[in-house]
């Protein structure tokens, strides 16, 4: 008689056991090997966007100083414009109150073809004059060298007539630059 045992013996068994033991550890080991290296790559992808938000931020940081250096450039040119409006409104308080300085300067460009009959200051900034003279050409420049003149913003003729003798009236706005 042959016995068929089906019930396997110890020694096969433990091995068995151990053989699926040792595949269940195997298994472990990958998933937990596969579960770090997921977790590291995350930990990577983390750390370089962390890395360039920092260097956004200090890009943004430097745009922020030279906005700073720009808006202190434009800071100091309104600066500079101011003194230079406030010069020219002290010069032109000076004027309103004492016209006297402009007055001599027109004197002394003054051809002697040209003859002041009349000066009335406004006392607006404006300052009218009234002449004669035989020359057209001498009246003109005359003019040309009055406009020079940095306190004198504008000249408008108010009369220009006669022949041999020549009638004039102009007005002359006081304001503008420093003298």
């Amino acid at each position: 008689m042959i016995w068929i045992n089906f019930f396997p013996t110890k020694r096969y068994m433990v091995t068995r056991y151990l053989f699926w033991f040792c595949l269940l550890i195997f298994f472990l080991i990958l998933f937990f090997q596969l579960y770090l290296t997921e977790m590291n790559r995350k930990f990577d992808i983390r750390l370089f966007e962390l890395t360039n938000v920092l260097k956004q931020e200090e890009v943004n940081r430097l745009k922020d100083i030279s906005n700073l250096e720009v808006l202190q450039k434009k800071y100091e040119k309104i600066k500079n414009e101011l003194a230079e409006l406030d010069k020219k409104i002290e010069i032109l308080n000076n004027v309103q109150k004492n016209p006297v300085p402009i007055l001599k300067k027109v004197a002394y460009f003054l051809p002697g073809e040209i003859w002041l009959t009349k000066i009335h200051n406004e006392g607006r900034g404006k300052i009218y004059i009234e002449g004669e003279s035989i020359n057209y050409v001498q009246i003109l420049n005359w003019i040309e060298r009055l406009k020079q003149f940095p306190e004198i913003s504008e000249i408008h003729f108010l009369k220009f007539q006669g022949h041999q003798v020549i009638r004039f009236t102009l007005e002359l706005e006081i304001g503008g630059g420093t003298p």
